[in-house]
């Protein structure tokens, strides 16, 4: 066999390559490509010249547009048949649409997100979470592990506390009950205790303690509150709601507010006039306690109460929020006001804050779970009605 040179063979091999993969030229700027034809067989140049079948002409492609002309040009098939565009897809950025839909499956599945809004109902509780830092792990990444090892463990005592306290009888009720809190959220409300730890030679470990809040699926939430008003073993459920069913006021009227839960609560009122200030109704100084039981309506101004709610300028849209536990509330700046207080908290952080609720600590071994903070979970609903007041 004759001898090959060493350029004939890289010659051979590159010859190899082309011929497996294709030769590709580069496209230089001026060079001629070639039209690719649409299924009809005429190019949207040669359309536009002969026009279409009905008689329309086909519009020419933009230039401007970012493929518009093509596409309109496609649109039309042979034979007078109009091939019908997709809806048009709303000006949001391309990138937003490709992150939404596998953002919104994994909060289904993983339900260890914040949601946007606050819940009506829910469970704080304390939870401990740990994560170590490795060879392929940093601090950071180990802070991550800790809070997500926290918020599962809420969770699973969320649900625990859920099954062990609520003693209703009805079977779609405990369905429900299930249901809600297999699909349950967990948020951080805040951090009480950080601790780093070494973890061998060369690795640290976080012991990380938070006040979670864990929000069960509302529409489960919303049925049992249905079926189970009443009921002094279902989770905490508040009703709210004011003398006028339309909620409209007229100048000079007085107003009078309701509430009612069916089991003992906690409870702070807060009304948002339509200039955006806040009044904390209940409690106020001359009505201080802040203990109702379930079952009882009561009516606010009423009892100890020193004022009376007489619809007066600015007039608008104004809120009620009652917010309820059964655990003491968390504090709030407040200022004197006569016979109610003044809110001082952003209004953006008066749920929140109301959320820090006070839960005593116990023992680990009292606690349920490896993963628990020690303390009592305490059961939390939120409830507003919106009025609206005119000359």
């Amino acid at each position: 066999m004759q001898g090959v040179s060493r350029n004939q063979a890289a010659q051979g091999r590159a010859l190899l390559r082309q011929d497996r993969t294709g030769l590709r030229k580069p496209r230089s700027a001026g060079a001629d490509v070639p039209e690719r034809l649409p299924p009809g067989g005429d190019s949207p140049a040669r359309m536009a010249q002969k026009g279409s079948d009905d008689g329309g002409p086909v519009p020419p492609p933009d230039p401007g547009a970012r493929g518009g002309g093509r596409l309109r040009a496609l649109l039309r098939g042979g034979a007078g048949t109009v091939l019908k565009p997709r809806p048009a897809i709303p000006s949001v950025p391309p990138r937003r649409w490709r992150h939404d839909l596998p953002f919104a499956v994994a909060v289904s599945l993983l339900s260890l997100c914040a949601p946007p809004a606050h819940a009506g109902q829910s469970t704080i509780l304390i939870a401990q979470g740990m994560g170590c830092t490795s060879l392929d792990t940093s601090r950071r990444q180990a802070e991550h592990l800790a809070v997500e090892d926290a918020k599962r463990n809420a969770l699973e005592e969320a649900g625990t506390h859920i099954r062990t306290a609520t003693m209703v009888k009805d079977l779609a009720v405990q369905s429900d009950l299930i249901h809600s809190f297999a699909r349950a959220s967990v948020r951080l409300i805040k951090r009480l205790r950080e601790q780093w730890e070494k973890s061998g030679r060369m690795d640290s470990c976080l012991h990380l303690t938070v006040q979670a809040e864990v929000i069960p699926e509302p529409e489960a939430m919303q049925r049992i509150a249905r079926k189970a008003a009443d009921d002094p073993n279902a989770p905490l459920n508040v009703r709210l709601w004011v003398d006028h069913k339309d909620g409209n006021y007229h100048r000079g009227e007085q107003m009078r507010i309701y509430l009612k839960g069916n089991k003992p609560f906690f409870a702070r009122l807060v009304y948002r006039d339509a200039a955006g200030h806040l009044l904390q109704l209940l409690p106020n100084p001359y009505r201080r306690d802040d203990y109702f039981r379930g079952g009882v309506v009561y009516a606010v101004p009423g009892g100890k109460d020193r004022f009376a709610l007489e619809v007066s300028p600015p007039f608008g849209e104004e809120q009620i929020t009652l917010y309820a536990s059964t655990a003491p509330g968390g504090r709030l700046d407040l200022r004197d006001a006569g016979p109610v207080y003044e809110v001082a908290t952003a209004p953006k952080d008066v749920a929140i804050r109301t959320r820090g609720i006070t839960i005593k600590q116990v023992a680990a071994s009292a606690s349920g779970g490896a993963g628990g903070g020690g303390g009592a979970p305490a059961e939390f609903a939120e409830r507003s009605v919106t009025v609206h007041t005119a000359r």
